[in-house]
C-alpha cells in the first residue's frame, strides 16, 4: 500500500482561526461509555498528530459537534459533513446513528462499545481530513484497501485507527512534536516489527519521514519521553547506530562503549551520529530511561515508563535482562 494525497477531504478553517486548535463539542444525546470512547480516541489522537483538541460546551462553539441520532435504517452508521462549513465557523457535524450501530453489532456478534468505536473512528477520520479508499471520484487512493487495513473502508471488522492509517493522518496534520514544560523535545519511538525492536529520534521531520514511509514496518508510538536536541552543560551526547544485521538500532551515552563498538563491531554497527542529549546523572526532576538487553535478538530495550519497566521484568524476565538506568532526559 501507499500514501496518496489525495487522501485529504478539502482543507478546513477551524472556527477559532488557528488549524492546530480544534474545538469538541460532545452533545448531551452521548451516554457515558459512548463519552468515554470519544475522550479516549481524541486523547489518542491528540498524542499523535500536530492538532490540539480541546472541548467546548456549546455546539456554536465548536469546529467538531458530536450527536447521537437515528439516521434510518439504510446501513448508514454515521456520517461527518462540513455542510454547516462557512468562513467563520467551519464546524464539521458528526452523526453516529447509535440504533445502527447496536444492530449491526449485534449482528456481527461484537460488543457495542467496540463497534461505537469504530465507527466513530472512521467519521472522526474524515473530519481530520481522511477519505474513503474505495473509488468514489475525486478523493479515491486505492481500490484494494480493506476494513482490516485502513478505519476509512467499509467493513465488519471492530478495529481503530491502523498504521496505515496513523501515517496518513500525519501526512495530512503533521506529527505532534510540542516540547514539554521544560523546554525539551519529545523523543518519538516506532516499534520495527522487523528488528523486533524500538527506534527513537527527535528528529520531528525525520519521524514523519519514517511514519509516512515505513508504517508497514515501523508503528508509531507517540513520544516515548523528552530530551534537549541540542548540546547544553552537563548533558552527555546519546550515540546512534544502525544494526546492518537485522534493521535496529543501538542506543548509548557511554563514550566507551560507543569506542568499543566502533572497534570491535564496525562492520555490523554503522555509526549514525547524536541523537540526543542526555543526563549520566540524577539532577533533579529527569526522567530515568531504564535498559533491558533482548536475549532473543540480541538488541536492546529502552524505557522511561516505570510501569512498563516493571511488566517486562514480572513478564519477560527470561527474554529481557534489565541492566539499569541507562542514563536521565
Amino acid at each position: 500500500m501507499s500514501l496518496d494525497p489525495r487522501v485529504l477531504d478539502a482543507p478546513w478553517q477551524p472556527a477559532n482561526g488557528v488549524f492546530e486548535s480544534v474545538a469538541i463539542y460532545l452533545g448531551n444525546s452521548l451516554d457515558f461509555y459512548e463519552r468515554a470512547t470519544w475522550n479516549y480516541m481524541i486523547s489518542t489522537i491528540d498524542a499523535l498528530i500536530d492538532k490540539d483538541f480541546y472541548y467546548v460546551n456549546f455546539w456554536s462553539q465548536s469546529d467538531i459537534a458530536v450527536e447521537s441520532v437515528f439516521l434510518g435504517w439504510d446501513g448508514t452508521l454515521g456520517h461527518a459533513d462540513n455542510f454547516d462549513y462557512d468562513i467563520t465557523n467551519g464546524l464539521f457535524d458528526v452523526d453516529i446513528n447509535t440504533p445502527a450501530v447496536e444492530a449491526f453489532a449485534n449482528y456481527y456478534g461484537y460488543n457495542y462499545y467496540d463497534y461505537y468505536l469504530r465507527v466513530a473512528a472512521h467519521e472522526f477520520g474524515h473530519t481530520l481530513g481522511l477519505k474513503h479508499p474505495f473509488n468514489e471520484g475525486i478523493g479515491a487512493f486505492d481500490n484494494s484497501i480493506t476494513a482490516s487495513q485502513s478505519i476509512m473502508a467499509y467493513g465488519d471488522e471492530d478495529a481503530a485507527f491502523t498504521n496505515f492509517d496513523l501515517a496518513a493522518l500525519i501526512l495530512v496534520n503533521g506529527i505532534e512534536d510540542d516540547k514539554n514544560s521544560f523546554g525539551n523535545s519529545p523523543i518519538f519511538r516506532f516499534y520495527n516489527s522487523k528488528a523486533n525492536g524500538h527506534f527513537f529520534t527527535s528528529n520531528a521531520a525525520e519521524a514523519e519521514y519514517v511514519a509516512i514511509n515505513y508504517f508497514d514496518t515501523f508503528t508509531f508510538e507517540g513520544a516515548a519521553m523528552y530530551a534537549s536536541a541540542t548540546a547544553k552543560a552537563g548533558l552527555t551526547p546519546l550515540y546512534r547506530f544502525y544494526n546492518s544485521t537485522n534493521g535496529g538500532h543501538f542506543y548509548t551515552a557511554n563514550a566507551a562503549e560507543k569506542a568499543m563498538v566502533e572497534k570491535n563491531y564496525g562492520g555490523a554497527f554503522i555509526y549514525e551520529g547524536i541523537s540526543f542529549y542526555v543526563s549520566l546523572v540524577d539532577n533533579g526532576p529527569q526522567e530515568e530511561v531504564y535498559r533491558f538487553y533482548n536475549t532473543t535478538t540480541n538488541g536492546h530495550f529502552y524505557t522511561a515508563d516505570e510501569a512498563e519497566r516493571n511488566y517486562v521484568m514480572n513478564n519477560y524476565n527470561g527474554a529481557f535482562l534489565y541492566e539499569g538506568i541507562a542514563y536521565y532526559t
